[in-house]
């Protein structure tokens, strides 16, 4: 299992258009029916979003790169720009049962921390799917 974040391009937050938000995170839900990786948590922040992933047909490098083609082609109708995300991502790989806990706790807590809700559950794109 992978933490993964994408930030959205330097100095811009595209995700903070709901409209935008709610492409990008159509396109990842239904990665949930897909079998190239497991998606089991994720967040859109309004400038990047954050995932706990496992590969599953495809590694973790290849299936971001398609994803943030995919995403960046669906909203270009909405944005205007010819991507949104920045060319590189980050990843953690998690090794055990507690990394997985604590990542998620805090992949979960990050609309509560960045003052955007006073709730988790009041951010409506976040997601987990830990037993899925």
């Amino acid at each position: 299992m992978f933490h993964v974040v994408i930030h959205a391009l330097a100095a811009t937050s595209p995700f903070g258009r709901p409209a935008v938000a709610d492409a990008v995170w159509a396109i990842l839900l239904n990665e949930l029916t897909r079998p190239s990786v497991h998606l089991l948590c994720a967040a859109l922040m309004p400038d990047h979003l954050h995932l706990i992933v496992s590969p599953r047909q495809k590694p973790i490098t290849d299936w971001v790169r398609d994803f943030k083609a995919y995403s960046t082609n669906t909203v270009r109708p909405l944005t205007q720009t010819a991507s949104i995300w920045q060319r590189r991502f980050y990843d953690r790989r998690l090794r055990s049962a507690e990394e997985l806990e604590v990542c998620a706790d805090y992949v979960l807590r990050n609309p509560v921390a960045a003052d955007l809700v006073e709730a988790s559950a009041e951010w409506p794109w976040m997601g987990a799917w830990l037993d899925g």
